[in-house]
């Protein structure tokens, strides 16, 4: 009885997941009561996926409203190729690819790329979405809906499965796991970061905190940048609308680098954080893991028809 008391209480707290999440999913439809913003959607591109040139072509082709801004390095013929052929077959469509230099040694060159990109962008929205994403209308509306009342919007991540292991395992952990993450955290607190994946700010706000160069010597662009708005009094929106992101993880090094490189970010941001964020975090994150294996053990070790 006691495996099933400890499996029970798994249950439970998964159980409550998902009803704040789903909570959170209908107090958060997308409803917007003036027009939206226009939007310049600003991409930091880099070569070597061979998903990138039909990822680009995706995000031009679904959101016929939105400019781009695409961010390549001066040394990537990859990337400029697949970003010329694109423009190319959407002749008629506004976008911008810009060759940047590269950055400097401890340069985060994202944040160093988006920064160059800044004095290029005269919309109201500044959209950051990351090469390997895909925005649909209806998640951009959201994000554009979301500013009008608070600082910076960001998605929810959505991985498309396929091809080798490594990355279904990838889109298996971030879809398992996204929506009661974010989610359900952010019914009970206010959003603490972004998902840097996808996010949308207010071009006048990013004037106000100085655009991304004070960032420059940070390692996660994500943390930092929600942490600079948070300091300047910005208030983060969590839209329930998912992005896509088809990425190729290519080896089990890859995937290894990238799942330690999660957990050490993730690490990183609730050492920095408070009790409160602490204690929801090791109530839904930490809790659960620790019964699930307990109950197993104890079924293990005294086997019964309960057990």
């Amino acid at each position: 009885m006691i495996a099933l008391a400890v499996a029970g209480s798994y249950v439970a707290i998964l159980a409550l997941k998902r009803a704040l999440a789903l909570r959170y999913v209908r107090r958060h439809r997308t409803s917007r009561t003036t027009e939206l913003p226009a939007a310049t959607i600003v991409q930091a591109v880099l070569g070597g996926d061979p998903l990138l040139e039909a990822t680009l072509a995706r995000n031009v082709e679904g959101l016929p409203h939105a400019a781009f801004l695409w961010l390549v390095d001066e040394d990537d013929a990859a990337g400029a190729e697949a970003c010329a052929a694109v423009v190319l077959r959407y002749a008629g469509r506004e976008i911008t690819v810009m060759s940047c230099p590269p950055a400097r040694a401890n340069v985060n060159p994202k944040l160093f790329k988006l920064e160059l990109g800044r004095a290029a962008v005269g919309t109201e929205a500044f959209v950051v979405v990351d090469d390997d994403t895909v925005v649909g209308a209806e998640a951009l509306d959201a994000l554009l809906a979301g500013l009008e009342s608070h600082a910076l919007t960001t998605g929810l991540p959505c991985y498309e499965g396929g091809g080798n292991l490594p990355s279904r395992l990838v889109a298996e952990f971030v879809n398992n796991n996204a929506a009661l993450t974010y989610l359900t955290v952010c019914a009970l607190l206010p959003p603490v970061t972004i998902n840097g994946m996808c996010y949308a700010v207010r071009t006048s706000t990013l004037h106000e905190i100085g655009g991304f160069a004070p960032l420059y010597r940070t390692l996660t662009d994500d943390v930092a940048v929600a942490r600079v708005v948070r300091a300047h009094g910005g208030a983060i929106f969590q839209s329930p609308y998912p992005h896509h992101i088809h990425t190729t993880v290519p080896s089990w090094g890859a995937y290894a680098s990238l799942m330690h490189r999660w957990f050490l970010f993730a690490r990183l941001l609730i050492e920095s954080e408070g009790p409160a964020v602490t204690g929801v975090v090791a109530a839904f994150y930490v809790v659960p893991p620790l019964l699930l294996w307990a109950s197993l053990a104890l079924a293990v070790k005294r086997p019964s028809v309960w057990n």
